[in-house]
């Protein structure tokens, strides 16, 4: 057998290959289980729940690999082998809910918040879907970065453990330069944690110095 024989052998056996392990979609339901996995897979942590039947521009049985194609505004298209089809779907979580506003820098209380579902499938809620905080993760003793209006979801960029440190409070400041120190008041104008750098006031020099956060209410600036 020449070459050209031997290549034509091998098409012929990949075809065959692939019909027999192609997936083949009979009936609405078993296709619908297919399509909710997929969409599982991009809406992660979400239940997915079509609310409408499959539509193809074919009739079923379909058969070949599903791949999202587009997902815009609550509707799914996915090619299915060579067949498109078309569902509408909800994408929901249960997210922390401001029961009312919450100001900056506030210590975040959960009984001041409420779990409700949220669909992410659509509108800016779809934007946010990896930003907004889940009720499976605690929110109590947080500290909020910015405001959180009434009714309005968490976002991760919007929260932050309490400061160590925060702007505006008195602390101790320790000005060291080789083996001399000074241990003076002062005020942190930055809030910061434990190993981080903020810049303090310092009541000894009336300036502003860059410090390490040595401890609760401790920076020490190196001179």
């Amino acid at each position: 057998m020449n070459l050209k024989g031997h290549i034509i052998l091998i098409i012929s056996f990949l075809i065959g290959a692939g019909s027999v392990f192609a997936k083949e979609f009979d009936s609405q339901e078993i296709l619908k289980k297919e399509l909710i996995s997929v969409l599982s897979q991009k809406y992660r942590s979400a239940e997915i729940k079509l609310t409408s039947d499959v539509k193809s521009e074919k009739s079923l049985p379909l058969k070949g690999e599903v791949i999202l194609m587009k997902d815009q505004s609550g509707i799914a298209s996915f090619r299915v082998g060579i067949d498109l089809v078309y569902v509408a779907y909800q994408a929901t979580i249960d997210a922390w809910v401001a029961n009312r506003r919450i100001h900056p820098k506030e210590i975040l209380k959960e009984n001041d918040f409420r779990r409700e579902k949220i669909n992410v499938a659509h509108g800016l809620n779809s934007k946010f879907k990896d930003l907004i905080v889940r009720t499976s993760r605690s929110i109590e003793g947080l500290e909020a970065k910015q405001s959180i209006l009434s009714g309005n979801y968490v976002l991760l960029n919007g929260i932050q453990k309490k400061s160590d440190i925060s702007r505006g409070e008195k602390i101790k400041v320790i000005l060291r330069s080789g083996n001399l120190s000074v241990t003076t008041d002062g005020v942190a104008q930055e809030s910061g944690f434990i190993g981080k750098k903020i810049r303090v006031m310092s009541d000894a020099t009336k300036k502003n110095l860059l410090g390490k956060i040595e401890s609760l209410g401790l920076v020490e600036v190196s001179l």
